[in-house]
């Protein structure tokens, strides 16, 4: 079973110390601000190379049960997200709708982070008993690769930037 421990805005793996945590999050903000619209870059495929790697360490040797403890009952962070990321691998969404969801969790964060200086997180929330597989969804490990073909290394790099919180998002 993977372990995950939580991070500014979701779960990550538990392997991964504060440090590395930083350096990806950061590798992750530079890719999406420069390297995703360099043509050439994408092209050479370097930048889905570098953009796997970090991604692939953040959700530990399961990306199924990573996406699971993002949607933590329909109460997580990125519940909203999660239940996009699961529509759009079962055939229930198009790309543009994961991609404008994509946008919208972007935007909460800049806002958060524009109107005060800290995040209150609740240490009990109320409500989200959803189930995190519904009329007959399915997630495999290897839906991450199918995700990144489907919607490209640009938006799933963004999706897992949004782990790293406001602090990634309060300046461009």
């Amino acid at each position: 079973m993977p372990e995950f421990r939580r991070g500014n805005n979701g779960y990550v793996s538990a392997h991964l110390s504060d440090g590395e945590l930083a350096a990806m999050f950061k590798n992750l903000k530079y890719l999406r601000q420069d390297a995703y619209q360099d043509f050439e870059l994408i092209m050479k495929g370097d930048v889905t190379i570098e953009t796997l790697r970090e991604v692939t360490a953040l959700c530990g040797t399961s990306f199924a049960g990573w996406m699971e403890v993002n949607f933590d009952s329909g109460k997580g962070p990125l519940s909203e997200l999660i239940r996009d990321v699961v529509h759009f691998l079962n055939g229930r969404c198009g790309h543009r709708q994961l991609i404008t969801s994509v946008g919208i969790q972007e935007n909460k964060l800049q806002d958060a982070n524009s109107t005060r200086y800290g995040t209150y997180t609740p240490s009990s929330r109320t409500g989200g008993h959803a189930a995190f597989l519904q009329d007959g969804d399915m997630v495999y490990d290897n839906d991450l690769y199918r995700l990144l073909a489907g919607v490209g290394a640009g938006v799933v790099g963004r999706i897992f930037l949004l782990l790293g919180g406001e602090t990634y998002y309060g300046s461009n």
